[in-house]
Formats: C-alpha cells, sequence, structure tokens
C-alpha cells in the first residue's frame, strides 16, 4: 500500500513545538495552498506535524506566511468532542521531510543583500 504526499504552500500560522513525554520534539503547523478555480482563488488547508530533529528545525526556521514544501504520509486522527460526545476525525500529513521554499518576497530580499558588483579581490585581471 501506497500513502505518500508532497504539498507546498504558506504556514498559516507559527508552528508549535514542543517535547512529548518521551522527550521527542514535536512540531505541528499547518500550511495553506492557494489554487485557482474559475478565475477565484480556492484555498485548502493542511495539517501537518514532524516530530525529532525535523520538528526542531521547522519550530527554529519558519514562522507563519513561510512558504515551505512537505513530503510525508496522511495519518487520520480520531478523537471524542468533549461538548457533543461525537467521534470527529481528520486527515494529518506526518511530515518526514521538508524543503525550504522561496517566495517572491525572499527573493527580492536576497536580490538586494547581494551586491551589484563582485568584491575587487574576486574580478578577474585583465592582461
Amino acid at each position: 500500500m501506497i500513502n505518500s504526499v508532497v504539498l507546498s504552500g504558506n504556514l498559516t500560522r507559527d508552528p508549535q513545538a514542543f517535547n512529548a513525554g518521551t522527550e521527542k520534539s514535536v512540531a505541528k503547523f499547518s500550511i495553506a495552498q492557494n489554487r485557482r478555480v474559475n478565475g477565484e482563488n480556492s484555498p485548502s488547508f493542511f495539517d501537518c506535524t514532524c516530530f525529532g530533529k525535523t520538528a526542531d528545525l521547522i519550530g527554529k526556521f519558519f514562522t507563519k506566511g513561510k512558504p515551505i514544501i512537505v513530503q510525508g504520509s496522511l495519518q487520520q486522527e480520531v478523537w471524542v468532542d468533549e461538548e457533543t460526545n461525537e467521534k470527529r476525525s481528520k486527515m494529518v500529513v506526518i511530515v518526514r521531510d521538508f524543503t525550504f521554499a522561496s517566495s517572491k518576497e525572499d527573493d527580492k530580499d536576497q536580490e538586494q543583500e547581494a551586491p551589484a558588483t563582485p568584491p575587487a579581490n574576486n574580478r578577474k585581471k585583465k592582461f
């Protein structure tokens, strides 16, 4: 059976990072993925959970609005609603790996930080 998913999107909030009872790091976050349907934005939202080193890195380097690409598997979480006493469930992406994705704003920031001309010691000499 194959259970694999790859998603790209922007974080909808800062990751909630904490240590589980086994002292294993856990991070929970969600991403939004915008797509155009009939000329209108139609966002989809995905809850994500990761563990260990992946959780540490996501908790350290990502904040609300930052773009990310995640790879993992789908897992159904099931619980009983305390107010209604009804069984509830949702699908969650269990993130195994991630990639830093750049946004247009990140690209602009990098262009502004990059020097217009290379430093003098890196220029090739003409003879």
